[in-house]
């Protein structure tokens, strides 16, 4: 202990986010040889402190010093805001251009590495591990989730910054990728970094984590060891339900592999099904022998899929095998849905039917349509903008529409937000917005691409019941994307497992 040396001092600090001051009159000392979790609900203030670390979040009161010796080295963040930025330049820079018919230079995902000297052989050694070369040359609206994320903390690693600011790594993260995390973090002990993990899960708390603040509502309620501040009953209720498990080696096992209840499709190829007479059900979706592919690489190779009346899914599979993909081929949102031979509702893309009428019998929710909404809009309007298909509300709600809103937000507990802006919630919280989005017209089809994502314990479970419940509805069919076995809805009838691509 007598031999740790200051590296960042946060002294008496108030920050000012929007028209709200947070964390009043704050202390914080980070010593070398710490590696601190910061531990809170969603909507907590989590991010907006581990920010204040990188200089993203400014303080109006107090003063953030990074002691001379790590100045040099500095803090690197990565986190859903630092993704969400990326794509919503990307968005920005299209949008500049496209008036004058011209298309911009993509970013791509190499674009996101230091050019020059030191890092290059660590750069190396970080996309290698994990195996991520194949997205270099990719641009990063490309990209699933997963794999940006991927690709940011191969970025971040090869920084070798002094701080390592992680917010709720794990999430979007497949099996593999997020084992090698968490082995990976257990070893930075020894390499002079000091890590500062945000999550809202105790069992992410790898035996690395020394130190927990505990913070709700913008305030810091806890902070010491972790020995002295888990036990206290304050903390622990915010954590109820927390996810329990650990490998021989001492490393958490933060994501067990989705373990299929029907398995009726394995790898990308055809179906196995139970003998049913199924020739009476309704089929929603029925894609046959379909091929996606970018630059001669596959994503989706010959994938014959069917869904009908009465059934709920799940897809599960690897960052990069085409979850997201096939979700938006069901949406025609992707090109290459007219070039297969897929029939929604019974008709044929490509073939004279209107993607709006399509449209109207489909919710649909992904990460990505945080960044769609870009300027200020009240959670009302984004929920009811889901009513409409549209990014932005422009035509007038009727009563009934109001009244399924105000439901949705009680049944999922974000009434309290309704009238606030969706830019100024928490990542967790604009999640939990787009699952109501996508739910508020019942549509005949729910397609959910990892919607517990970001989500807190209280908050996940809130989600899944309800969720569950529309599984369990016959009038809707609900297919659902995640990476972990404990998010599967107990509805949940049949699985679908892809492929990564190669």
């Amino acid at each position: 202990m007598g031999n740790r040396q200051p590296v960042c001092s946060l002294t008496r600090i108030t920050v000012r986010v929007r028209d709200r001051h947070l964390f009043h009159d704050l202390t914080w000392n980070i010593n070398s040889g710490e590696h601190w979790a910061i531990l809170g609900p969603n909507g907590s203030g989590k991010t907006t402190l581990a920010r204040v670390l990188t200089g993203t979040t400014p303080v109006v009161l107090g003063s953030v010093r990074f002691h001379p010796i790590h100045a040099l080295r500095g803090a690197v963040y990565v986190g859903p805001e630092r993704y969400r930025e990326y794509l919503e330049r990307e968005h920005q820079r299209q949008l500049l251009w496209s008036p004058i018919g011209a298309s911009p230079a993509e970013t791509l995902a190499r674009d996101l590495f230091s050019p020059n000297g030191e890092g290059t052989g660590k750069q190396k050694t970080f996309i290698a591990a994990l195996r991520i070369a194949h997205l270099i040359d990719q641009p990063l609206v490309s990209l699933s989730h997963g794999e940006m994320r991927k690709v940011m903390l191969a970025s971040a690693f090869a920084a070798d910054p002094k701080i390592l600011v992680l917010d709720e790594p794990f999430d979007g993260l497949d099996s593999a990728a997020a084992s090698w995390l968490s082995e990976r973090l257990c070893r930075i002990d020894g390499e002079k970094t000091t890590l500062i993990l945000v999550t809202h899960r105790v069992a992410e708390l790898l035996p690395v984590v020394t130190h927990v603040m505990v913070v709700d509502r913008g305030e810091k309620l806890k902070a010491g060891p972790v020995s002295k501040v888990l036990p206290d009953a304050e903390a622990a209720q915010l954590f109820s339900g927390r996810r329990s498990g650990a490998q021989a080696d001492g490393v958490p096992n933060i994501r067990t592999a989705v373990a299929p209840k029907t398995l009726s499709t394995l790898g990308t190829g055809g179906q196995e099904r139970a003998e049913e007479s199924f020739q009476r059900k309704e089929i929603l979706i029925d894609m046959r022998n379909i091929t996606v592919k970018y630059d001669g690489i596959k994503v989706i190779d010959g994938l014959s899929w069917t869904v009908r009346e009465g059934e709920s899914w799940c897809i599960y599979g690897p960052n990069g095998s085409g979850k997201t993909t096939l979700l938006n081929l069901v949406c025609g949102d992707h090109p290459q849905a007219y070039a297969n031979d897929i029939y929604i509702f019974g008709k044929k893309r490509g073939e004279g039917e209107s993607i709006w009428e399509i449209k109207k019998r489909i919710g649909y929710m992904n990460p990505h349509l945080q960044v769609r909404y870009r300027h200020h809009i009240s959670v009302r309007d984004v929920i009811l903008s889901g009513f409409f298909d549209s990014f932005g509300l422009y035509r007038r709600p009727n009563f009934q529409q109001e009244r399924r809103v105000e439901d949705l937000a009680e049944q999922l507990e974000i009434n309290h937000l309704i009238d606030n802006y969706f830019d100024h919630l928490s990542s967790g919280e604009r999640m939990i917005a787009l699952i109501a989005r996508a739910m508020a017209k019942n549509p005949r089809l729910l397609l959910l691409d990892e919607p517990c994502q970001g989500l807190d314990s209280y908050h996940r479970k809130v989600v899944l019941h309800r969720v569950d419940a529309i599984g369990r509805d016959r009038g809707i069919m609900l297919v659902f994307v995640t990476h972990h076995a404990d998010d599967m809805p107990p509805a949940i009838t049949h699985t679908l497992a892809l492929q990564q691509r190669s």
